[in-house]
């Protein structure tokens, strides 16, 4: 009985992983964005933009070292590797950014409902963006 559980735990261990990082990373984005906004009673369009430099830096650290366990040693492999991970999440943060001008201002939503909407879309995109082309496993020639 255990055995087939662990078997299981194995085979989706990086999709878990990512789940589990991905709520940490979000736990980053809302803690930044409410402290920016409810504390600071910074613009809505600011506390989301810092929540979200904030949230990338933390989910490319967990991300190479935990879920995608990247190989990447040279610091230039590294470089390029960051830079493919932010431009990836450049693309997802104007989805985020987009989504809640349009939940905010356009369809009246509370803020955090719109966050949340917008956070499982956004989780979504970047799991595809990093398992197909951030950290894609690098096929080696015969």
């Amino acid at each position: 009985m255990v055995k087939p559980i662990v078997q299981q735990l194995i085979k989706y261990q990086e999709l878990i992983l990512y789940v589990f990082f991905g709520a940490a990373t979000t736990a980053v984005n809302f803690a930044a964005y409410g402290i920016l906004e409810r504390l600071f009673n910074c613009n809505y369009l600011f506390s989301n933009t810092t929540a979200w430099i904030l949230s990338v830096v933390f989910a490319y650290i967990t991300n190479r070292k935990y879920v995608f366990l990247s190989g990447e040693k040279t610091f230039k492999g590294v470089i390029r590797e960051f830079l493919s991970f932010v431009s990836c999440r450049f693309l997802s943060g104007g989805f985020d950014m987009g989504a809640m001008v349009i939940f905010i201002s356009i369809v009246g939503l509370n803020d955090y409902t719109a966050k949340i909407i917008t956070n499982v879309g956004i989780v979504i995109i970047n799991y595809v963006f990093s398992k197909l082309v951030i950290f894609r496993k690098k096929v080696r020639p015969l």
